[in-house]
């Protein structure tokens, strides 16, 4: 007799690689002892394709420039600026203006330029008119860059600003040079009792829970490359205590930390804590009695279900060929293999025996009559 069943997992050869991609506009990384003033990632603005001219959308101000979805960094629509060589005299900019004036401490935003040769300054203005340059950027990539910058002082500011310099090389006759920047956040420094981490979490399916903390405004879901990482990839501010997690949320980040967020004044922001990992999937969960009630693909597209059951017998060991059980119901399962498109493995591949308990993804489909799992 069996003390101890097995759990494992596994996907039929017909089954798609599920992965998970981005989406959600998220506030970017900061430490617990900073809290943020200003962020954003332009989710909120009506996009368009124009860029030679002048435009003020929410708190922005773009000089050739836009909120656009053409090649945006993350989501769906980044900031967006083209430097022209009919009018390379015009060095586009994106200049955020507070409503008052602001103490900022920090600096983090995402960009890409279409050219090494798009040089950059970060600015701010105390009045509006007049700008100072906190540091000139001369990128070496054209990929995906986090630009962060801890200030050596606070800084009062009215203004924020994003300027191609005139160090930068102008595109040739007749082009032009793209300048996208996304996840635009400022920080200031937090005082205050540091709080308590996040008890208790939990990720059960497609949701996530923890336990309330004592004095927490708000709650960030961070997103880390690894469990190790100290600084998350992406974070999602929520204002409960659960989280349901969707095709958008990871992006590849799935280890899956949380903090609670302080008022920067009375109380900071505490460390992360580990709850684990997680990575969503779009087929529904079934239990095999649902699925005998439903009804039979025969062609594609097909209906796959995420299924999870018993083994009660092996009928084919050298392709996988088993019966699955959830108590109530049992379905034949016909070839399993741990690659999409590939051929079935033998039961001794993946392990399993008889009696152990098995989570499979498939479609439901008929041979000779009768039902099975493929």
């Amino acid at each position: 007799m069996r003390t101890l069943k097995r759990i494992l997992v596994f996907i039929l050869f017909t089954m798609a690689l599920i992965g998970a991609v981005g989406g959600l506009k998220y506030k970017k990384v900061y430490a617990v002892d900073y809290v943020e003033v200003m962020t954003d990632g332009f989710e909120d603005y009506d996009a368009t394709s124009t860029y030679n001219s002048t435009r003020e959308v929410g708190n922005w101000k773009f000089y050739y420039g836009t909120v656009s979805t053409t090649d945006k960094i993350t989501d769906t629509k980044s900031g967006h600026m083209r430097w022209y060589a009919s009018a390379s005299e015009n060095y586009p900019y994106a200049d955020y203006k507070f409503d008052t004036a602001t103490t900022i401490d920090k600096i983090e935003f995402n960009y890409i330029v279409q050219n090494t040769n798009v040089h950059f300054d970060v600015e701010y203005s105390t009045d509006g008119t007049n700008y100072t340059i906190i540091e000139s950027v001369e990128p070496s990539k054209t990929s995906k860059t986090l630009y962060s910058k801890v200030l050596d002082s606070s800084l009062s500011i009215t203004n924020f600003r994003i300027h191609v310099n005139s160090s930068s090389t102008a595109p040739g006759s007749g082009k032009n040079y793209s300048f996208r920047i996304d996840d635009v956040a400022l920080y200031a420094e937090a005082h205050g009792e540091q709080l308590s981490s996040p008890a208790n979490g939990l990720i059960s399916d497609t949701t996530l829970s923890f336990n309330a903390v004592t004095h927490a405004s708000s709650y960030n879901v961070g997103f880390f490359e690894n469990e190790g990482a100290e600084s998350p990839a992406k974070v999602v501010n929520i204002n409960t205590t659960s989280y349901t997690f969707t095709q958008q949320s990871t992006d590849g980040n799935n280890y899956i930390k949380i903090q609670a967020v302080g008022d920067g004044v009375n109380y900071t922001n505490s460390a992360y804590s580990y709850v684990g990992t997680y990575t969503y999937t779009d087929i529904p969960v079934k239990t095999i009695t649902q699925v005998s009630s439903l009804g039979n693909d025969s062609s594609a597209p097909y209906s796959y279900y995420d299924i999870t059951g018993t083994v009660i017998s092996i009928e084919d060991a050298s392709n996988s060929s088993f019966t699955i059980s959830d108590g109530v119901n049992s379905l034949a399962v016909y070839g399993l293999s741990d690659t999409k498109g590939g051929n079935p493995k033998t039961t001794e591949f993946f392990g399993f025996v008889v009696g152990d308990t098995v989570r499979i993804k498939a479609y439901k489909s008929l041979y000779n009559s009768t039902p099975q799992l493929r």
